[in-house]
């Protein structure tokens, strides 16, 4: 999932949510932006650990070198938009909001936009599994055909 469509799919929850009157307070806001910063430290964790030893074959190494790089760019991107977000949404002085009739839109936006940030961490840490199970399954493989 990309992050833009990330984007585009929360200004249209937001959108919806807004226009069935439904905003959210900055406690809620605060609790997802927790979750969000665990889930990125458990990421990035996963993403520093990831052992590659036993690999021999160098175009493999490039090509996994390559996929842990993408997945710790974009989470990093992410985490920098969700925090940006936080910042905004908790300092943008609410009398300014209101007055342009923003303030339920912003708050749902930036709902909408953390709860699909970590549906999208999850679906990264399934990937980083899943590359590691492959590396693990291909090691494994190669040494059975040279016995």
């Amino acid at each position: 999932m990309k992050i833009c469509f990330l984007f585009l799919c929360s200004c249209i929850v937001a959108a919806i949510l807004t226009y069935f009157g439904i905003s959210v307070g900055t406690n809620i806001i605060s609790t997802i932006f927790n979750i969000i910063g665990i889930v990125f430290s458990i990421g990035m964790g996963l993403i520093v650990t990831f052992s590659i030893s036993g690999v021999e074959n160098r175009s493999y190494i490039l090509i996994i070198r390559n996929n842990v790089r993408q997945v710790r760019q974009r989470f990093i991107v992410l985490f920098s938009i969700c925090t940006f977000l936080f910042i905004c949404d908790d300092n943008i002085p609410q009398h300014i909001l209101y007055k342009i009739n923003l303030a339920r839109l912003s708050s749902n936006f930036t709902l909408s936009f953390f709860i699909l940030s970590i549906v999208y961490f999850i679906i990264n840490f399934i990937r980083l599994q899943n590359l590691n199970n492959d590396i693990f399954d291909r090691l494994l493989q190669e040494k059975n055909q040279k016995h």
